[in-house]
């Protein structure tokens, strides 16, 4: 298991980019892998849009099983762009626009492999405007390679 110890807080980008407590951890041991993110109290400033959120939570878990491997991720969060509540669906890539120009995407996953091998790529938030941001919120990576059946 690796577990870095908790960031009490982040400012950076002259202020544009601002956070509470920053979390993650590692884990796998036998047939299971798992990697965890957290962001609390989100502030974003980008292109003239304020994005916040109380709390951006995303894991990734990939298992063997008598099928092969299966990988999945799962978000727990909140969001409001300019102060504006967002409705998060819980499925996987939703995307939401930005009023002018860019997007978010929540809960983003990226599942690749093939066989006995199977990794997952997952972002609470994607936020993305061409040009002046491409920022991953709470990402969690997990990969397993599993004994052939």
């Amino acid at each position: 298991m690796i577990i870095a110890p908790p960031l009490a807080s982040a400012n950076v980008l002259g202020g544009a980019l601002r956070t509470g407590l920053l979390n993650a951890n590692t884990q796998g041991a036998g047939e299971q892998s798992r990697s965890q993110a957290i962001a609390e109290n989100l502030n974003l400033m980008v292109d003239g849009n304020t994005i916040t959120s109380n709390i951006v939570a995303e894991s990734s878990q990939c298992t063997c099983t008598t099928g092969g491997p299966i990988c999945e991720g799962s978000f727990f969060g909140n969001l409001s762009i300019n102060g504006v509540p967002i409705a998060i669906t819980g499925q996987p890539n939703q995307r939401v626009n930005l009023p002018v120009r860019g997007f978010i995407t929540i809960n983003e996953q990226i599942i690749t492999g093939g066989g006995v091998f199977q990794q997952i790529k997952t972002k609470g938030l994607n936020i993305f405007v061409p040009g002046d941001a491409n920022a991953d919120i709470s990402s969690a990576d997990s990969k397993i390679v599993c004994s052939p059946q």
